[in-house]
C-alpha cells in the first residue's frame, strides 16, 4: 500500500466500515475479513519522486488511514497492532513480566558511561547491552539489525554509550524461556498421566 493496493472504504455512522481493498489478484471486502495475522510488516510503497517531507507526510497518512481502518476490524488479531506497540517498550516489558512472577534481570537504562560501567563490574555472572528497541533499523546502506552483545568494562564508552540510551542487563535466562517452561510444566504433566496404555477414568 498504496502503489500496489486500492482501498475504497465507507462509514455508514453506524460505527462500522465497509469496502473493498483491490490488488493486481483480488479483491476482498472489507466486511468479510474475520482474522488478521499481523508481525513486522514492511513499510509503505511509496511513489518514486517524493521529496524527504512529502515521504514523511505520505507515511504518516497511510498509517493513520490505512492503518487506523484495519486496526478499527473488529476481527480476532495476532496481534493487534495497537497491543503490540504498547508492549515494544523494554521497561514495560519487564514491569509486566515481574508483575506476573517472573524473575527479571537486574537492569540498567543510562547514556552514561560511568554509571554503565559500574553497573557491569557488578554484575556477577557478566552482562550483556544493546539497544532498548529490538527492531531493524534503515541505514544508508541497507537495513540494519540492533544487536545485543556482551558487555565488558573495555567495550563501555568506546563510542556505544553515551549517544542514545542505552539498556544493560544482568545475564539471566531469558524472560522467554521462563514462560516456556510454565507452559510447558501442565502439558508435561497432562500428557504424562495419559501415556498409551494407561487407564483413564
Amino acid at each position: 500500500f498504496p502503489q500496489s493496493l486500492a482501498l475504497a472504504a465507507e462509514n455508514s455512522g453506524q460505527g462500522g466500515w465497509s469496502g473493498v481493498l483491490t490488488d493486481a489478484h483480488r479483491q476482498t471486502r472489507i466486511e468479510d475479513v474475520s482474522a488478521v495475522y499481523y508481525r513486522r510488516p514492511g513499510p509503505f510503497r511509496l511513489a518514486d519522486g517524493l521529496d524527504d517531507y512529502e515521504r514523511r507526510w505520505a507515511t504518516q497518512e497511510a498509517r493513520m488511514g490505512f492503518g487506523g481502518l484495519v486496526a478499527a476490524l473488529p476481527v480476532q488479531w495476532v496481534n493487534h497492532p495497537h497491543r503490540m506497540a504498547a508492549a515494544d517498550y523494554k521497561p514495560v516489558q519487564l514491569a509486566v513480566a515481574a508483575r506476573y512472577g517472573l524473575t527479571t534481570p537486574r537492569t540498567l537504562i543510562s547514556n552514561e558511561a560511568r554509571a554503565a560501567r559500574a553497573f557491569v563490574a557488578a554484575a556477577p555472572d557478566g552482562a550483556i547491552f544493546g539497544g532498548s528497541r529490538p527492531r531493524r533499523l534503515p541505514m544508508r546502506a541497507g537495513p540494519s539489525a540492533v544487536s545485543t552483545r556482551s558487555a565488558h568494562l573495555g567495550l563501555v564508552g568506546a563510542g556505544g554509550v553515551g549517544v542514545p540510551v542505552h539498556l544493560v542487563l544482568d545475564r539471566t535466562p531469558a524472560v522467554g524461556a521462563q514462560l516456556l517452561q510454565r507452559v510447558k510444566a501442565p502439558l508435561d504433566s497432562a500428557h504424562a498421566g495419559h501415556e498409551p496404555g494407561s487407564a483413564v477414568g
